[in-house]
């Protein structure tokens, strides 16, 4: 690739999502290793390092401006090529004209109702025609029918990750909306804890607006990271995720993370195991045994483990960006 060529990546309307976080991550990143670099939001074209992403409602009228902002993406690429599709969404042209990279970070065609597989799994076909794809992590490559070894996974530094010695929460759930995200699963087995007298923590992050024992509405980052610093454990029972953010911030924050095996899970557990508990069984007395086998052999956390886990993600992360270069031939990566 001629590093003089601009390439252009896709960044909806500066929504501040997971997706969008990662996708700006690496923008900025390509910028600083001599790349030429624009965003494109659906509505206009920015500098990576100039632009700061938004929280925006839930609404009918913000949901009819994410579809303007991806179909504006769409025609974009048919008249740039060398573009960074960042979802199935923003190349929906791409069998006319695929471009030249797509960034997978998650199994998008999951996202459609039952009725409407078949268009999810059509449109989804249809991203992976770009000349190149990008994964946030192999399980999730492998996942997609792409062979690949480990990378890795993208990850954004956390800046003074606040960890108490000594924990007064026994386990954070996240409850979040959709089926696999299991929101009923997580709803009777927080319930199910707390009849154990285990001090479980529900942080509802989901649309609905519920009344339950010891939960939280949604927070903002810096007041999840505190509470995770005081929690001796994370329960993820997500049926997939592309990656598994929470997972990864809450093992860097001091939880023994206890998840299903969604990316995240399964690459933390081949790098730190004594810290990963990967759920075989989901059944509400299975889980709580093993938390009450966590918190019985809890020790005060020390700054070393927090040296250890530090050491464990910037591993992964430099390899993510060790395959960002051999993706965009920079550097001696081959």
């Amino acid at each position: 690739m001629n590093e003089n060529d601009c390439i252009y990546i896709h960044i909806p309307r500066m929504k501040l999502t997971g997706g969008n976080q990662i996708s700006l991550l690496l923008s900025r990143y390509l910028t600083e290793r001599g790349l030429k670099i624009k965003v494109f939001t659906g509505f206009s074209l920015m500098e990576p390092n100039s632009m700061e992403l938004k929280k925006t409602e839930r609404s009918l009228f913000n949901s009819f401006k994410n579809i303007i902002a991806f179909l504006s993406c769409s025609i974009f690429s048919l008249f740039n090529k060398n573009t960074i599709a960042t979802h199935h969404l923003t190349s929906v042209f791409n069998f006319i004209r695929p471009t030249n990279f797509c960034f997978v970070q998650d199994l998008e065609s999951q996202f459609y109702p039952l009725h409407l597989n078949f268009l999810g799994n059509m449109l989804w076909q249809n991203y992976l025609l770009s000349h190149k794809k990008i994964f946030t992590n192999n399980v999730l490559a492998n996942k997609s029918g792409f062979g690949l070894e480990d990378i890795g996974f993208s990850f954004q530094k956390i800046r003074d990750p606040i960890v108490c010695r000594k924990k007064d929460i026994d386990v954070i759930m996240i409850l979040r909306d959709g089926d696999y995200k299991s929101f009923e699963l997580t709803i009777l087995v927080h319930e199910f804890l707390l009849k154990r007298k285990i001090n479980s923590l529900l942080i509802n992050a989901s649309r609905k607006k519920m009344v339950l024992n010891s939960s939280m509405e949604s927070l903002n980052q810096e007041e999840l990271f505190r509470l995770f610093g005081r929690s001796s454990s994370f329960l993820c029972l997500s049926k997939w995720e592309g990656l598994g953010l929470p997972n990864i911030e809450s093992y860097l924050h001091g939880c023994h993370v206890l998840t299903t095996a969604i990316p995240s899970g399964v690459i933390l557990n081949s790098a730190a195991p004594e810290s990963i508990t990967l759920l075989s069984d989901i059944c509400p007395l299975s889980i709580s045994r093993s938390i009450e086998s966590i918190l019985c052999s809890q020790k005060e956390y020390r700054n070393e483990e927090f040296k250890n886990r530090e050491a464990v993600i910037c591993g992964m992360s430099e390899k993510w960006w060790g395959y960002i270069n051999y993706v965009f031939n920079i550097g001696i990566h081959k």
